[in-house]
């Protein structure tokens, strides 16, 4: 009995010593290497950013308080196109906007969209914009100018609070956005799992050696025939429920989105500038070489795969403008013999030249179509250079089998060839004078262009100037202008566009670009944005 106890007491001894052990070699390393200490993370989180948060709420409201004074200080407010009350009524706006981000950022890992302040800064972004547009015509605007003190006022009046309310602030953190919540705790121990000096550095080798014995890429990672590979999330979007059905596109299974109302609330927002909306959706890899994951498929089932034609279908339904790029796609896939070559990348989420070029052209023809099109515009001359460039994969990223120096003679980059784009300047006689990189012109272009990391591929990354963006440039010989966000082209590019509005003057067209499989597993999911 005597020699059992010893033997329990050994074990948790020798138990709480690894334990310890991992977290006191971690905690150093983050110390030594200058991050933040994870295991801090949940005070800090709970006691040190409300106090943060508090402070940056302040400072942000005395900058909003401020920018009314100066409205105050104007002598002549019914001035019509007073450039100084214009100026300062932007930069509130600005502020409102910083205050909003900071209201919902609760810590690191969660947001809070529902506070009762946001009601207000909903009211108060809509009473500034009416506030300008008044500025803008001359007319009288005190009223607006008083509620929207008004509305400070009850901002004010809900940030400072009792003490008592201050006092137990970390209390309801505690409780509502740390260690008793869920998205909390997941979040932080992914987060852990990634820093950990220690797996970090075993598992590459581990992994490396799961794949040699089993051909395993991983959790990420689908492998299809030929060497190819596939994302995960590109393959589970093709069996899951089509989009249509809001209940059946929850977002992480906390919201419920539609990206049906989202996107056809854009388009009417988009009419209040004049200003027309053309989606195109980019079918995902699986969707055009889904037989290389599932061999014997007939050439009807590899055409008809993907579900998303039937949301292209609901959006022209409701007076959306839809790029069709699926069939077109199967099209120049069936070229891949005569090419020698594919138009998705082997091991890679994107599309190559050809996909690009092809998506470019339809593009343009769908844009061709519009009425003002042909209105007189300024355009350029753009010609093609060929230039080839080693590509990784982002998929062979996922994997993570890269990180062990013995796997690199089993993985080499895929040479892929590219077309960049360059703009030509031409002297008296018509000889090339110049020429250029292809950039975006945001003054002088009619197109904005809203996009994912469809969009970057080749246009910023190397060998730049030679991705969908600048082809699009290229077929309608005009220059364009373009928000890019990789993953983001659900929500946050809207978001980017709700802070820089001014990009929307002159703008004639805003393509919208998405991959399908973001309609259902986009960053932040699809939220209704304002852009009035």
């Amino acid at each position: 009995m005597k020699s059992s106890n010893k033997a329990m007491i050994v074990f948790i001894f020798m138990f709480l010593f690894i334990t310890g052990s991992v977290v006191l070699v971690q905690t150093v390393y983050e110390i030594i290497s200058k991050n933040p200490v994870n295991v801090f993370t949940i005070f800090r989180d709970t006691f040190v950013e409300p106090i943060r948060n508090g402070k940056k709420k302040r400072a942000n409201l005395e900058l909003l308080n401020m920018h009314m004074s100066s409205i105050d200080k104007q002598k002549s407010l019914k001035a019509k196109g007073n450039d100084d009350i214009e100026e300062i009524i932007e930069n509130a706006v600005f502020s409102v906007q910083d205050l909003r981000k900071t209201n919902v950022s609760v810590n690191r890992y969660v947001s809070d969209s529902l506070q009762i302040q946001n009601r207000y800064l909903d009211s108060l972004e809509n009473c500034l914009h009416n506030l300008q547009k008044r500025v803008e015509h001359g007319k009288s605007f005190e009223s607006e100018h008083e509620t929207i003190r008004r509305l400070i006022k009850n901002i004010e009046k809900k940030q400072n609070g009792s003490i008592l309310s201050v006092l137990t602030l970390p209390v309801k953190t505690l409780f509502r956005h740390t260690l008793f919540n869920t998205k909390y705790l997941r979040m932080f121990e992914k987060d852990i799992e990634e820093s950990s000096v220690i797996e970090n550095s075993v598992r590459p080798a581990f992994q490396y050696l799961r794949f040699r014995l089993s051909g395993d890429y991983g959790d990420k990672v689908i492998s299809g025939r030929n060497g190819w590979l596939f994302y995960k999330k590109d393959v589970e979007y093709l069996y899951l429920k089509p989009v249509n059905d809001v209940k059946e596109n929850s977002y992480n299974n906390e919201t419920e989105d539609n990206p049906l109302s989202v996107i056809i609330d854009f388009k009417n927002q988009l009419r209040e500038y004049e200003t027309d909306l053309l989606v195109v959706i980019v079918p995902t890899k699986p969707a055009i070489y889904p037989d290389l994951i599932t061999p014997g498929l007939t050439e009807k089932e590899i055409g008809s795969i993907s579900h998303t034609m039937e949301f292209i279908g609901k959006l022209r339904e409701n007076g959306v403008n839809v790029v069709d790029l699926f069939g077109p796609l199967h099209d120049e896939r069936k070229k891949d013999s005569v090419y020698g070559d594919s138009i998705y990348l082997q091991k890679d989420t994107h599309w190559k030249t050809r996909g690009i070029t092809r998506a470019a052209k339809v593009t343009a023809e769908a844009v061709r179509e519009f009425d003002w099109y042909h209105e007189q515009h300024e355009t350029r001359e753009y010609v093609l250079d060929s230039v080839y460039v080693d590509r990784e994969g982002d998929i062979l990223k996922m994997t993570q089998l890269t990180e062990f120096k013995m796997a690199n003679h089993v993985f080499q980059p895929e040479k892929t060839l590219c077309y960049q784009v360059f703009s030509v300047q031409r002297d008296s006689i018509g000889e090339t004078g110049s020429r250029q990189l292809y950039r975006d012109d945001y003054s002088r272009s009619r197109i904005l262009v809203l996009g994912d990391s469809f969009s970057r591929i080749f246009q910023t990354d190397s060998p730049r100037g030679a991705g969908w963006i600048s082809h699009i440039a290229y077929e309608l010989s005009e220059p364009v202008a373009s928000i890019v966000n990789d993953g983001g082209a659900s929500t946050i590019v809207r978001q980017t566009l709700s802070r820089k509005l001014n990009l929307l003057k002159g703008k004639k067209l805003v393509i919208w670009e998405v991959v399908e499989r973001d309609l259902r597993f986009g960053a932040q999911g699809w939220k209704q944005v304002s852009i009035n």
